[in-house]
């Protein structure tokens, strides 16, 4: 009997339902590509011989951590931060890379350093000295003094030219030393027994300025100084294997066009705000078109910011950089590159910030091996990293770990821009109320092999007219609920709304426990939440502890999505919800095997209040309940395959069931459309009858308005 016949027939009997008193007898199995409704299975597809379908290949088991379950690959891919070259090492979660320091601060005279859990010498007092290229020498205890021998190292810089090495004795020296000439070295004995304590007034510990170049300091600590060392007027200078400790102001500070400070295997420690103003307290900054580098430093124990990067035309580079113990009355930033400001970083930690603590505001940052590791919350607000105000960050091959606030990494406001290769984002510690990245505002992001792990509320939330995110190789997973049920708080492994845009390409969600990706919310203008979805795995969205939710692919409210060449596979309750101001294609997708964790549903799409769903050359197999449910609503089906369910197609609330050779391209009221060249294999009951019970939609979405 033809299907439109067994329609008619149970539209005499049922106003709401279509039905079929018996199952009907199983299709013959079909061969090659003369099955309807399969043409060439795409990457990642295999045929389904039996029922003329295509059926995936993705793994039996979870992929273990560090890897994720892309379609085309043979097995577990890896995927986020994989290559940890030294000093990184494995973490041994498996996610990503990690790199020992020591637990607690160091002592005088010593200092942290990536790769080690003991604190290291800063110098070696041991070694030679003076060195035999000295040329004057001070020492506080001479008893006489000549041209060449003085107490004073000031003294010894005035008497200095081009050529001079500087040996500086062990002894406390109280001055400040002003270096205006070019060409002069100040080598100290050690770090540990040259200190130049600040005498009591508001000046720099080593001031090197009118252009002065090539001049470079060893083996001394600045205490107490309003700024330790201080470059500007287009000077350079180099500090190497020395401390910093307890200066005001600033620790170390390039200024002005041309001025360059390099600090290289330099503890930078307890900087405090300026006496006089309460201003700043940075460890280390380059600012006015100033030029830093840091090199093997710590900067530990700032009250304000540990490094700053900001101005037109100013630089950093921080390379093997530890940057940790900062605070400032709750707004204790890391790392911060600002107002066109450009720093790069290649491998470095920042551990412990409060509030935000790495943040590119205005600015322009790019970072390679970059661990920012238990941000702080504050007031609920607690960034691993934050992009705004026309930022722009490059994230390669880096972690940003278990962070308590509201986003680990957030990119705000309009020509923000984060692109990221390898990340990995973790909130490994579980901390509540965490989106994993949240870019909002008009931002844009570019992802590829990045891994989005245990957040809670949302992995990824895209959210705002003009914001984009392009991911490619994305794995979103084990995103946690937070709080009662609702989507806003059900655990959403990739959330598009409020006019917000995504497109994601052979990518996967799995394993969250709320939905795997939520497209929903137009915004107050209008502008719809949109989503373009291709080879892409939504897989294993459990369900919370009382076996709801864990839904595949949700839409509503504003949301206009299409999904090509994927798979929606072992999800809770209903696979793919089509609900109320959505319209979703899905081309040449496979829907399978919804499991019943609580004993509801069981459905493989839904299209419900008004929702438009188009499937095109999809195979929907495996599902418990209803193959394809629909409810006041406009459904079709065309050159598909339904498999292997307890019922085909279930038709309520109004809506007609209509076999046909021709589907409107327009969706007008309430049907599902079924063409005559889709295919029904190992069905129990083709057509449902009666009234079926159905999920909710979530509610609406939150959207709080971020603090800065």
């Amino acid at each position: 009997m033809r299907l439109d016949a067994i329609i008619l027939a149970a539209l005499l009997l049922l106003p709401l339902a279509c039905s079929s008193p018996t199952a009907p007898a199983p299709a013959a199995a079909c061969n090659g590509d003369s099955c309807r409704g399969a043409s060439d299975c795409p990457v990642g597809f295999v045929r389904d011989v039996a029922t003329g379908s295509c059926a995936d290949t993705l793994p039996k088991e979870d992929c273990p951590a560090g890897s994720a379950p892309f379609l085309g690959a043979d097995g577990c891919t890896p995927v986020g931060w994989t290559a940890c070259d030294a000093p990184f090492e494995k973490d041994p979660s498996g996610w990503g890379c990690r790199v020992a320091v020591p637990p607690s601060a160091c002592p005088p005279g010593t200092r942290a350093t990536l790769g080690s859990t003991s604190c290291v010498p800063i110098d070696d007092c041991t070694r030679p000295f003076p060195p035999p290229e000295a040329t004057l020498f001070v020492d506080a205890s001479f008893a006489t003094t000549d041209a060449k021998h003085t107490r004073s190292i000031f003294t010894a810089v005035q008497r200095a030219k081009a050529g001079d090495v500087i040996a500086i004795h062990p002894g406390t020296y109280v001055e400040d030393v002003d270096v205006d000439r070019s060409d002069i070295q100040l080598v100290g004995k050690c770090a540990r027994d040259v200190v130049i304590e600040n005498p009591g007034d508001g000046r720099a510990g080593i001031l090197v300025a009118d252009g002065a170049k090539k001049v470079f300091i060893k083996g001394v600590t600045l205490r107490g100084h309003k700024g330790g060392v201080l470059v500007k007027g287009g000077a350079e200078a180099t500090l190497e294997d020395s401390q910093i400790l307890d200066s005001r102001w600033m620790g170390a500070y390039a200024a002005e066009k041309g001025s360059r400070l390099r600090v290289a295997r330099t503890r930078i420690d307890g900087v405090v705000p300026d006496e006089a103003t309460g201003k700043f307290g940075w460890g280390a900054a380059a600012q006015v078109g100033g030029r830093l580098e840091l090199e093997d430093v710590s900067v530990e124990g700032a009250t304000g910011t540990g490094v700053v990067i900001g101005g037109q035309g100013t630089t950093g580079t921080l390379n093997s950089v530890v940057v940790t113990r900062v605070h400032n009355d709750g707004f204790a930033t890391l790392v911060a590159v600002v107002d066109h400001g450009n720093a790069e970083i290649d491998g470095a930690l920042l551990d412990g910030g409060e509030r935000v603590s790495f943040m590119v505001s205005g600015g322009t940052a790019a970072a390679r091996r970059l661990i920012v590791r238990d941000t702080r919350a504050v007031d609920k607000v607690g960034r691993g990293v934050q992009v705004s105000k026309g930022g722009r960050l490059e994230l390669t091959s880096s972690s940003i770990v278990s962070t308590a606030g509201d986003a680990q990494l957030l990119v705000l406001e309009p020509s923000s821009f984060v692109r990221a290769t390898g990340l990995l984002i973790h909130n490994g510690a579980a901390a509540p109320g965490v989106h994993g990245f949240r870019v909002a505002g008009g931002a844009s992001a570019e992802l590829s092999s990045t891994a989005i792990v245990n957040a809670s509320l949302a992995g990824l939330a895209v959210q705002d007219p003009a914001t984009l995110v392009a991911a490619e190789r994305l794995l979103v997973t084990g995103t946690r609920r937070i709080g009662t049920a609702g989507p806003a708080k059900r655990g959403i492994g990739i959330g598009v709304s409020f006019g917000g845009s995504l497109k994601l390409t052979g990518s996967a969600a799995t394993n969250n426990v709320g939905v795997g990706i939520l497209v929903s919310q137009a915004d107050e203008s209008g502008a719809l939440a949109r989503a373009e979805v291709r080879s892409t795995v939504v897989f294993r969205s459990l369900g919370d502890e009382t076996g709801h939710f864990g839904r595949g692919l949700e839409l509503s409210r504003g949301a206009v999505a299409s999904v090509r060449d994927s798979v929606v596979a072992e999800n809770n309750e209903t696979s793919v919800v089509v609900g109320v101001g959505a319209e979703v294609t899905m081309e040449r997708s496979l829907v399978r095997d919804t499991r019943r964790a609580a004993g509801d549903f069981g459905l493989g799409v839904a299209a419900l209040e008004g929702g438009v769903l188009r499937l095109d050359e999809c195979w929907l197999t495996g599902h418990p309940g209803a193959a394809i449910a629909v409810a006041a609503a406009n459904a079709s089906l065309t050159k598909s395959v339904v498999a292997r369910s307890a019922v085909g197609v279930h038709v309520q609330g109004g809506a007609e069931l209509i076999s046909t050779d021709f589907v409107p391209a327009k969706a007008e009221g309430f049907a599902c459309f079924v063409s005559n060249d889709t295919r029904f294999v190992d069905i129990q009951t083709r057509v449902g009858s009666g009234v079926m019970a159905l999920p909710n939609l979530g509610e609406a979405v939150s959207r709080p308005a971020p603090k800065l």
